[in-house]
C-alpha cells in the first residue's frame, strides 16, 4: 500500500451530480507529498466500494456518495494527521453511535456523538460533544467514512444501501481497530439528503450476524409445572423476541411427561434452549434450580423470569436491554403489562407504575411500594434484571427474611424489587411488553395465597421500618399501616366467606392485631412468629 496516496471513492446515485463532485474534489487542499485519486463507482453500493478498494493501492481511502459535499477544505490533511498519530484507528466518521441501539440502527441510537450538516436546508445536527480529538463509537454513520486499512465491505450480506456502513464498523472492530467520530468545530461534511435507508431485511441480517458480538446476552428462565399448552405459548414468546442474543433455560418439575414431549421439537431446531427435567421438585426447588444455574453456569449479563403461563411481547427484551445500555447505573427495568385470560384474550391492564418512559428514583419507587402495599413494578415476567446485583447466595430471588421463622414468602418478586431499589434507580418503559395470564389454576388466585401475601406485606413493612429504610417517619408508617389494614382485612373477609380455614387465617388475625397495635405504641411492630412445625 502506498502511504502517500489517498483515494476518494464516490458512489454515484445521479449522473447529474458528477460534475459538482469533480469540482468539489479539485477544490480540496492537499498536503505536500500526498497524491490524491478519485474513483466514481455505481451499481450496488457495498460491492462497488469493494471493487474500488481492491483496485486502489492507496493506503488511505474516503468513502462517500455523490450527495456528500466536503465543507472542510482541509479534510484530507486532518484525516491523515489523525491516522498517522493513532495507528489503532481503523475508520473515522463525522457522526455515530456511542451505544448502538438494540434495533441495530446507529441513526436511531440514543447515545450519539458528532456533527453533520444534512438536507436541502443545510440544517446542522449536533449530538453529544466530544472532549478530545475523537470519540470511539460502536458504529459510524455512512455519510462519510475514511479508512487507513482495507477491510472488505459485507456485500455478501447486504445488496441494498442499508446497514452496510454499520456492518463495516463491526468488521473493523473484529479486526481490532477503533471506529471513531472526529471532533469538529463546524461540520466537515454536508450531505444533501437527510433520509436514511432502513431496509427491514437488511436490519434482520445485521442483527443475525452481529448481535452476539455487540449486545449482552440475556438469559430467560422458565420454571414449568403441568401446563404444557400454556408453556408452549410462553416458550414461543421467548423464541420470537426481536432481541437475538438470548439463552432460554427451562426447569420442568411436572408430574407427567406432557411438557417433555411438547418441548422436544423446539430442542431439535433451536440451540438457544436448555431443558432440565426435574421431577419431584416443588415450586421453591424449581425456582432455586434456575437461580443456581443462572449464577453458576451462564455468562449472561441480564436475566428475566418467564412464568410458564405468561407471555413476552416480541420487543420486550430489545426495549429493556436498550434501557440498561443507555442508563447503565439503574438497577431495575420494568414496563406496563396486560392481563390475559386462558385463551390469550386481553382482559385489561395492570395499574401502571408511571405514565411516562424514563428514569425514576429508586427510593421514591420503593417508598411507594411499601406505603401502598402494592406490587406495581410487576410480576417476575415483567422485569429485566441485571445479574451483577444477584449473584450471591444471600441475594436469591425467592429469599426469606432472616428474622422470619419458617414463613413461606409469596412475595418473592416484591421483596426482590425492594432489594434492587436499594441498589439504584428504576427505568420505567411506558409500553405493554408482557402479559400476565389470569386463570383458575394459579396459586395466586387461591384464597390462602391472598391471605399469605398480606402477611408477607406486613413483614416487609416491619423489616424496612426497623431499618429506617424508605419508611423513615411516623407519618409514613401510619399511612402504610392504615392502607395495609384495609387490604388485609379484605383478604381475611374473603377467607371467611369462602370458609377457608388454613393456618394462614389465625396468623393473619394475629398480624392484623399487631399492626393495629403499632398505630398506638409509637410504631413498635411486633409480628407473631410462625410455628416451626
Amino acid at each position: 500500500m502506498d502511504e502517500n496516496k489517498i483515494a476518494v471513492i464516490i458512489h454515484v446515485t445521479d449522473k447529474n451530480n458528477i460534475g459538482a463532485v469533480k469540482q468539489m474534489i479539485m477544490s480540496l487542499n492537499v498536503p505536500s507529498g500526498l497524491r490524491p485519486t478519485a474513483a466514481l463507482v455505481n451499481g450496488a453500493r457495498w460491492r462497488a466500494f469493494n471493487d474500488a478498494m481492491h483496485e486502489s493501492d492507496a493506503k488511505y481511502k474516503i468513502y462517500i456518495d455523490d450527495r456528500a459535499v466536503f465543507i472542510n477544505r482541509n479534510i484530507i490533511d486532518d484525516l491523515i494527521e489523525m491516522f498517522r498519530a493513532e495507528p489503532t484507528i481503523g475508520m473515522i466518521g463525522c457522526s455515530g453511535a456511542k451505544v448502538l441501539s438494540t434495533n441495530g440502527s446507529s441513526y436511531q441510537s440514543v447515545k450519539r456523538c458528532g456533527k453533520m450538516c444534512l438536507g436541502a436546508s443545510q440544517k446542522i445536527f449536533e449530538w453529544q460533544a466530544i472532549d478530545g480529538r475523537f470519540e470511539e463509537v460502536e458504529a459510524l454513520d455512512g455519510f462519510m467514512l475514511a479508512t487507513q486499512y482495507d477491510v472488505d465491505w459485507r456485500a455478501d450480506l447486504f445488496d441494498k444501501d442499508s446497514f452496510g456502513d454499520m456492518a463495516q464498523s463491526l468488521e473493523f472492530r473484529r479486526k481490532g481497530y477503533k471506529c471513531v467520530v472526529v471532533r469538529q468545530q463546524a461540520p466537515w461534511v454536508w450531505h444533501r439528503s437527510e433520509a436514511v435507508p432502513m431496509d427491514e431485511d437488511c436490519r434482520k441480517k445485521f442483527l443475525s450476524e452481529y448481535s452476539s458480538e455487540i449486545f449482552p446476552k440475556v438469559q430467560v428462565l422458565i420454571p414449568t409445572f403441568n401446563r404444557p399448552q400454556f408453556f408452549k405459548v410462553a416458550l414461543e414468546s421467548a423464541l420470537n423476541q426481536t432481541y437475538r442474543n438470548i439463552e432460554i433455560v427451562v426447569s420442568d418439575d411436572s408430574t407427567d411427561e406432557a411438557t417433555n414431549a411438547a418441548i422436544r421439537p423446539y430442542l431439535e431446531k433451536d440451540a438457544r434452549i436448555k431443558y432440565f427435567r426435574n421431577p419431584g421438585f416443588d415450586a421453591a426447588k424449581n425456582f432455586g434450580f434456575l437461580e443456581k444455574y443462572q449464577r453458576e453456569h451462564s455468562e449472561a449479563e441480564y436475566y428475566s423470569w418467564l412464568l410458564d403461563d405468561d407471555v413476552f411481547y416480541p420487543p420486550k427484551l430489545e426495549r429493556m436491554v436498550e434501557a440498561y445500555r443507555n442508563e447503565p447505573t439503574v438497577s431495575l427495568v420494568s414496563s406496563r403489562r396486560h392481563n390475559i385470560d386462558e385463551n390469550g384474550r386481553v382482559m385489561g391492564q395492570m395499574e401502571p407504575l408511571r405514565t411516562q418512559t424514563g428514569r425514576y428514583s429508586g427510593e421514591e419507587i420503593a417508598k411507594e411500594l411499601l406505603m401502598y402495599t402494592a406490587n406495581r413494578v410487576g410480576e417476575p415476567t415483567t422485569v429485566l434484571i441485571k445479574k451483577k446485583f444477584l449473584i450471591d447466595e444471600d441475594k436469591k430471588f425467592w429469599r426469606r427474611r432472616p428474622n422470619v421463622v419458617n414463613n413461606p414468602n409469596s412475595l418473592g418478586d416484591y421483596s426482590q424489587w425492594l432489594y434492587l431499589l436499594e441498589q439504584g434507580d428504576m427505568f420505567w418503559i411506558d409500553e405493554f411488553l408482557s402479559a400476565r395470564r389470569v386463570h383458575s389454576g394459579q396459586d395466586s388466585q387461591q384464597v390462602g395465597t391472598w391471605v399469605q401475601i398480606y402477611i408477607n406485606f406486613a413483614e416487609e413493612v416491619a423489616e424496612f421500618w426497623r431499618r429506617k429504610k424508605f419508611l423513615t417517619s411516623n407519618e409514613e408508617l401510619r399511612h402504610t399501616i392504615i392502607v395495609w389494614l384495609c387490604k388485609a382485612t379484605g383478604a381475611l373477609q374473603r377467607a371467611f366467606f369462602e370458609k377457608y380455614n388454613g393456618r394462614e387465617v389465625p396468623m393473619m388475625e394475629k398480624t392484623i392485631a399487631a399492626m393495629t397495635q403499632a398505630l398506638y405504641n409509637g410504631g413498635n411492630i411486633k409480628l407473631p412468629s410462625w410455628s416451626k412445625k
